[in-house]
């Protein structure tokens, strides 16, 4: 049981990620050195914020080919229209809709509080 608690401390379940290589930023440069990271991106465009469009919410690693773990508080507030707006990319141009993947199940630990 501690070992589910843990691994949903921080996780966004993430169903239909196809896995294609990351570019993280180290010190200012594109770091290709780290396959497995990526953005996790709210599409505002058809839940009404079109000028908002694509917007960069937080990064996350990929910890298995279908799973992409990011922090509760990532998850914990989206609305059930950013839920069902959900991507990840791994492109370096995060906000590139060319390769965004669509969430299919985000999944906030259910211990999460913020502040508590």
């Amino acid at each position: 049981m501690k070992r589910v608690t843990w691994l949903f401390l921080l996780v966004i379940v993430l169903l239909a990620v196809t896995v294609i290589p990351a570019g993280a930023i180290t010190w200012g440069e594109l770091d290709y050195d780290h396959h497995y990271v990526g953005a996790m991106i709210v599409d505002y465009t058809d839940i009404g914020y079109p000028d908002v469009g694509l917007w960069q919410m937080c990064s996350g690693t990929l910890v298995h080919e279908r799973i992409f773990l990011t922090a509760s508080h990532c998850t914990a507030d989206l609305t059930a229209d950013e839920l069902a707006n959900l991507y990840v990319n791994f492109d370096p141009d995060a906000l590139n809709p060319a390769t965004l993947r669509k969430v299919a199940t985000a999944v906030t630990n259910p211990e999460y509080g913020w502040g508590s």
